[in-house]
């Protein structure tokens, strides 16, 4: 049987960490609220759990990847739904971070999604996310753009940005190169 070896949480988890604690240190870390976003099996949720964070919230849109995470009993409570469809499950401003661990691409989440996380973290709190290098910079994907416009526009400002070289294990090939990204903002403003 093949074990994972997939790279990304690894990396993803400590950056969210480190900026929870840089820009909300006046929170205990069972108080902050965190939307894990394509949370499917609940690997970053318990990765989350293991650094102390315990207020988490998964949203997927596939039941049996939440069926496996609840299995787990690391969220607090699980949305089976689209991100796109949040408006039905939170409020605005409901969480003080969010993470996402590969729902950015092609075919999942749109650079516009975007705008939908933001709307959902307070204005101080932080979106995190790990992407693949060749998604994030392919103009027609519109991620790196898009991410750049929202911080022209000073609704986010860009914390880190770093380079991972194993993004996973599943092409050997990639790793004389930096194969994905690690990219940590904070939230200045959403629309209303």
């Amino acid at each position: 049987m093949k074990t994972s070896k997939y790279q990304s949480p690894e990396f993803l988890v400590p950056e969210l960490q480190k900026a929870i604690e840089n820009t909300l240190p006046t929170l205990d870390k069972d108080a902050v609220q965190i939307l894990d976003i394509g949370a499917g099996s609940g690997l970053i949720g318990e990765k989350l759990r293991a650094r102390g964070f315990t207020n988490l919230v998964a949203i997927d849109l596939s039941p049996k990847m939440l069926a496996l995470a609840e299995k787990k009993n690391i969220y607090k409570a699980m949305v089976c739904d689209s991100l796109y469809n949040w408006r039905k499950h939170f409020a605005m401003g409901q969480f003080d971070a969010a993470v996402s661990c590969s729902v950015f691409t092609p075919g999942q989440l749109k650079p516009e999604a975007f705008d939908e996380i933001i709307s959902l973290i307070k204005p101080g709190g932080i979106m995190a996310h790990s992407i693949r290098k060749d998604t994030y910079i392919t103009p027609e994907y519109g991620y790196e753009k898009k991410l750049k416009e929202m911080e022209e526009a000073g609704k986010i400002r860009l914390l880190k940005k770093e380079k991972i070289i194993k993004y996973a294990d599943d092409r050997a090939n990639e790793y004389t190169v930096p194969s994905g990204y690690i990219l940590v903002h904070q939230i200045v403003k959403h629309d209303e």
